[in-house]
């Protein structure tokens, strides 16, 4: 055997050795995906029973009337202005061409095989890459995506205390589960795709591949495409990329995002005169304007339906009639900042920019509209899986300290005295 082979085996192990651990987190995430899978389909057959329900039309609020019309003008070939963002109208559009249903609830089938089964099963792999990624701990990586797996479940026994948990169980099942044909699934799960890429580039460094960044842009822009509300977000995100992969690497983002856009911009050139805009903010331009370019700056800033009178009536409306949560939430977040800090000191400031701050500036901003007073637990839905990220792997790491801090250490935890017989 010469000195090269002999050499060589150690490092070998090595890598084995290290290759282990990954496997295991990625069997392990393999059941955790099936679990969700098998979940979904236990509310579906109405094992554990949901109270309003018609078939696999779960009771949800949301826009699917307007992703169904503005899909079948889509395929009339005579796209309408819609308030609404394309990406789950280019969802139904297939099915309607092929089924030619009548309302909305005639393709739910298709539309919860994929949120539910397909896009929600993936999130769950997503979840637990994404925790390996950042802080290589098993445990870590399987705790979080393990109790992303069990949400559904966990959202139809939450409710038990409150006096009309029948309709709040019956709404948030579907909601957090995907088990619907809205869009709120799909866009979440292209902000935690695009949040993977970034945990995959943290741990690659300054060496990060172009293909990372290219996931990135196209994970973010399919983000928008379905809810344009994850804008703030993909900002912080944008200037994270900028300022920690250089600007090379944000143009190959940008290029890409603007690639995959463009199915939107078209749609937004054709029924509002603009190419980047949002039918929150051009619907009626061009009956009013000829389209948003001509319209005045002023008047789009007056009509943003985002205000700081919506803010106080949104924080006023949640604690002026639930007096009782103010305290659990002043807690709670005293703990999750402990659990950033824990974060931070372990793996760096760069998470924390990613899990905290981006997620942050998307609840942010949804404070400051209507919507979110409707629904604030749907609205605060994209911030779940990051706060759950932080929070768990936060509280395992502060518990650690504490054990280390308690427990004697192994060197001083046992010194056997001397019988007396023998210090004479």
């Amino acid at each position: 055997m010469t000195s090269n082979a002999l050499q060589a085996r150690p490092q070998t192990n090595t890598l084995n050795a290290a290759a282990q651990p990954e496997q295991v987190v990625k069997l392990g995430l393999m059941g955790l995906v099936g679990l969700r899978l098998a979940l979904v389909l236990v509310f579906l057959l109405n094992w554990i029973p949901l109270d309003l329900r018609n078939g696999w039309l779960l009771e949800h609020g949301g826009d699917q009337q307007a992703f169904f019309q503005l899909a079948i003008s889509i395929i009339n070939g005579d796209p309408q202005p819609a308030v609404v963002a394309l990406g789950q109208a280019l969802v139904m559009a297939p099915w309607i061409a092929w089924l030619r249903p009548e309302q909305f609830s005639d393709i739910i089938v298709p539309l919860v095989i994929i949120n539910g089964f397909i896009l929600g099963g993936f999130s769950v792999w997503v979840m637990g890459q994404t925790v390996w990624q950042i802080t290589q701990e098993k445990w870590a990586s399987l705790m979080t995506a393990g109790l992303w797996a069990m949400l559904p479940l966990l959202m139809y026994v939450v409710f038990f205390w409150h006096p009309e948990w029948v309709i709040l169980r019956s709404v948030s099942v579907p909601t957090f589960g995907w088990i619907n044909g809205l869009s709120d699934g799909p866009s979440l799960l292209f902000s935690m795709v695009a949040v993977w890429f970034l945990a995959l580039a943290f741990r690659a460094g300054t060496q990060a591949p172009w293909w990372q960044m290219v996931g990135i842009g196209a994970a973010l822009s399919l983000t928008i495409v379905f809810r344009v509300h994850y804008a703030p977000m993909v900002l912080v995100i944008l200037i994270y990329v900028w300022v920690t992969h250089g600007w090379r690497n944000l143009l190959i983002v940008c290029a890409t995002g603007l690639i995959v856009y463009l199915p939107q911009a078209i749609y937004n050139q054709m029924v509002f005169g603009l190419p980047i805009t949002a039918g929150y903010f051009s619907w009626g331009d061009i009956e009013n304007y000829g389209g948003t370019f001509n319209r005045p700056i002023s008047d789009m800033i007056a009509s943003i339906p985002f205000s700081r009178a919506d803010f106080m009536q949104n924080i006023f409306g949640m604690f002026s009639s639930r007096p009782w949560i103010l305290p659990p939430l002043l807690l709670g977040g005293i703990a999750y900042l402990s659990f950033v800090i824990q974060l931070w000191r372990k793996q760096g400031w760069q998470p924390v920019v990613f899990l905290v701050v981006a997620p942050l500036a998307y609840l942010a901003m949804m404070s400051f509209s209507t919507p979110f007073r409707a629904d604030p637990l749907r609205f605060s839905m994209p911030i779940l899986p990051y706060l759950m990220i932080v929070s768990i792997y936060g509280a395992g790491e502060g518990i650690n300290q504490l054990r280390q801090h308690t427990l004697p250490s192994p060197a001083t935890a046992y010194q056997p005295t001397q019988p007396e017989s023998d210090a004479i």
